[in-house]
């Protein structure tokens, strides 16, 4: 459901189920989101999931935007146990919350503040509690130069893997991009910074094939032109 009470207001509702399916099936033609909510996520094959999400979007002026979003995820994965030969299922939950205020105080500079929330409770009793507070500086200059400041604290507490066992950490870490947009639109070119201040930290990403935070300095760069 997707609902707009007033123009600048939009209300996002959503109930539905996924089943993963193994790797050779994975291809479909169903829309990666629901009125707003992703219903792809890193999964095993056979995985269901049950999906519940709220939403409010409000635009305050032309210049100011926010809004909060919350997911709560059932998740019902098999898995095989080999000593015994036989199959059984393991239960996790998951809750999910952001809230996001974005302002641009003209047209070169442009501010993002946000909360992120992540609570993983698993059947065996493991809990899992992730809070980020991302903050990001963009500044545009009409040549085409562009950079991008993006500091965000993490806090995580809960039981970690590797032997780590239960604890907590919290962390700041520092993003840096500088961009160069090529006159009449015809490509851009991208230098991005990961940890700039080389920061380590032991934090447990959700999703390894897709991580938010590296342990070390990373830099990269990407070149996209248009023909």
């Amino acid at each position: 459901m997707t609902w707009r009470p007033w123009p600048n207001t939009t209300i996002r509702a959503a109930a539905f189920r996924t089943l993963y399916r193994d790797l050779l099936t994975k291809q479909t033609i169903e829309p990666t989101e629901v009125a707003g909510f992703n219903q792809f996520f890193d999964a095993a094959p056979g995985e269901r999931v049950n999906h519940r999400g709220v939403a409010l979007d409000h635009r305050f002026s032309s210049n100011l935007s926010g809004g909060f979003e919350f997911t709560y995820l059932n998740r019902i994965t098999p898995a095989r146990n080999i000593t015994a030969h036989s199959w059984y299922e393991y239960k996790r939950d998951e809750e999910l919350g952001r809230a996001y205020l974005y302002g641009t105080l003209d047209r070169r500079l442009a501010v993002g503040v946000e909360y992120a929330y992540e609570r993983f409770h698993i059947d065996n009793g493991r809990i899992d509690t992730t809070h980020r507070f991302p903050l990001s500086v963009s500044y545009f200059h009409p040549s085409g130069f562009g950079v991008a400041v993006r500091p965000t604290y993490v806090r995580q507490y809960g039981e970690f893997l590797g032997g780590a066992g239960n604890g907590s950490q919290d962390f700041w870490n520092v993003d840096l991009s500088l961009d160069f947009r090529f006159p009449n639109r015809q490509g851009q070119i991208s230098l991005e910074v990961r940890n700039l201040l080389d920061e380590a930290f032991g934090y447990e990403d959700k999703d390894p094939n897709l991580p938010l935070f590296v342990g070390k300095r990373m830099a990269f760069m990407r070149i996209s032109l248009s023909f």
